[in-house]
């Protein structure tokens, strides 16, 4: 007999409401079974669970963030807020700093840095005040982008720090806005203010001061009215332009020096910013040349009222002119195997003895100084500067003031040295000026 076989449509989805049966296992082979709870029972469970879990995980990264971020802006804060470097500018018997087992001495290593911007350029500058005290400013970036700067006055012998850019966030539109790497260059009065020249992120020239009555920052609105637009590769060079009699009123110029997009070097003053003056044709400087520019006596009058300015030539001799006509005669080169191309070469300028002597030094991309000294009556190669220890230095970026004090990125410090003005080819360590 046949029976015929029953359709059975099973329903491709079960509903929530279906009860399942599950066994339970008893002893021997008997089974018993017991309800399961409803497949929505479980949907809902699981949904709740997995919801706890994303709940958890999100909490744990907000907090790990917050950390992190706690951590970063907590150390911008620390660096970008005034207060005394770990040093004085008092001479000390020591002929190098001292450091720590776990820092390289001469080390320029590209690790982590906490105090000083890898590839940052130095600008340093100084005067007297009316009551005979003596102020210096050292600026550089930090490792996120700040312009900062130290000051140090021989009343306190302590170094004090500033943020360029904290402050000059109310300044104008957007805050002061700066070229990556942008070079630097300062000038400063007798009695009066401190000046810095940098590069903006259009590469135009621009400058802020403060003045020694009042610390508050200005912005020079007169150079970005001027529209000074330099080279990508352009380097900046800033002097004081004295009077060049003593019955003038006015208290001189500032000067700039930078290298225009046609690689000339061009210079202008405040009589007016607009009014370029051609002081190196493109033909006779090497582009991206560095540039220095140095007060210096006038011999028809014997006073500091004109300006020296040194370049490097294509040639690769070391050329040198003066303000007046910038006659070009002066020139001889310092070091032989300087390249044609002048990236990564530093120059610096100073001069001690009442002004009759000066100090030319040239840092090589190997991180060491050659110097050229003229002594009041000639040009004296100096083959290599040394520490007064006799070890060889090892900057990453140079400056100078016009008191014959040398500051060098040395890793992630900033360190000072006086110039020894018996032998010029010796530096004395003095301090620590940040870091």
């Amino acid at each position: 007999m046949v029976y015929a076989q029953e359709q059975y449509n099973a329903p491709e989805v079960v509903p929530l409401d279906h009860k399942q049966v599950v066994p339970i296992e008893t002893s021997g082979s008997h089974k018993e079974y017991a309800p399961n709870v409803s497949v929505s029972a479980l949907t809902t469970g699981y949904v709740k669970h997995r919801r706890r879990i994303i709940f958890v995980a999100v909490i744990a990264i907000v907090v790990i963030i917050a950390i992190i971020l706690g951590g970063v802006l907590g150390t911008q804060l620390h660096h970008g807020s005034s207060h005394p470097a770990n040093a004085t500018s008092t001479p000390k018997a020591t002929d190098s700093p001292s450091r720590s087992s776990s820092s390289t001495p001469g080390s320029n290593s590209t690790a982590l840095r906490i105090n000083v911007l890898v590839n940052s350029r130095l600008a340093a500058s100084n005067f007297t005040d009316l009551q005979g005290v003596n102020h210096r400013t050292v600026f550089f970036q930090d490792p996120w982008n700040n312009i900062l700067v130290q000051q140090w006055n021989s009343t306190t012998s302590t170094w004090s720090t500033r943020n360029i850019s904290d402050e000059g966030k109310s300044l104008i539109p957007g805050g002061l806005k700066f070229a990556p790497r942008s070079p630097l260059a300062t000038t400063a009065t007798d009695y009066w203010d401190t000046t810095l020249w940098y590069l903006d992120n259009n590469y135009q020239v621009q400058s802020v001061y403060w003045t020694l009555n009042d610390s508050k920052l200005v912005f020079h609105s007169d150079v970005n009215d001027a529209r000074l637009i330099a080279n990508v590769g352009s380097s900046l060079a800033a002097a004081w332009q004295r009077p060049p009699r003593d019955n003038d009123t006015g208290r001189g110029f500032w000067g700039v020096a930078f290298q225009n997009m046609n690689g000339d070097v061009m210079f202008s003053n405040n009589s007016d910013f607009r009014l370029l003056t051609t002081v190196v044709a493109n033909a006779d400087v090497a582009m991206n040349s560095s540039i220095v520019l140095l007060p210096d006596i006038d011999p028809a009058s014997g006073r500091i009222s004109r300006l020296i300015v040194m370049w490097q030539s294509n040639n690769v001799a070391i050329k040198r002119s003066s303000y007046k006509n910038w006659d070009h005669g002066l020139d001889f080169s310092v070091i032989s195997s300087l390249p044609t191309l002048s990236s990564g070469v530093q120059f610096a300028m100073t001069a001690f003895k009442a002004w009759t002597n000066v100090l030319f030094i040239a840092l090589k991309p190997n991180g060491n100084l050659a110097s050229n000294w003229w002594d009041g009556s000639k040009f004296n190669n100096l083959a290599e500067t040394k520490l007064a220890s006799g070890s060889a230095v090892n900057f990453s970026a140079i400056a100078m003031t016009s008191d014959a004090m040398c500051y060098g990125i040395l890793g992630d410090r900033i360190l000072e040295y006086s110039v020894d003005q018996s032998n010029p080819a010796t530096f004395n360590y003095v301090g620590i000026v940040f870091g």
